[in-house]
């Protein structure tokens, strides 16, 4: 499974009910660049570039797939230059709190 696949696949991992009254876009640059808008309780991939969005996060497609997995530390990745991250960063904390990541689990 490639990034943007993987993508496609938060919307079935999206908890609405942890994300009442958030409205954001986390642009994902990665080797298809996608975004992923979350309003009024839904959860929406797009590939392409987003004009505005909340949070951009660069890296490479494998580190990505194991960042939204659990299989790799955030912090880690931020000190080791695997993810660079611009906009609001106390948000990137909080977003994992808004997908049920054992949904993201399986390899398929």
């Amino acid at each position: 499974m490639n990034a943007l696949e993987f993508l496609k696949k938060m919307p079935d991992a999206f908890m609405p009910e942890s994300a009442e009254n958030v409205s954001c876009v986390l642009q994902f640059n990665i080797s298809t660049p996608a975004y992923v808008t979350i309003e009024n309780g839904t959860c929406v991939v797009t590939e392409g570039v987003s004009d505005n969005p909340t949070l951009t996060l660069n890296v490479k497609d494998d580190d990505m797939i194991q960042l939204m997995r659990g299989k790799l530390n955030g912090v880690s990745a931020l000190l080791t230059g695997k993810l660079r991250v611009k906009g609001d960063v106390a948000f990137a904390k909080r977003m994992n709190g808004y997908f049920d990541v054992t949904k993201l689990q399986s390899e398929s």
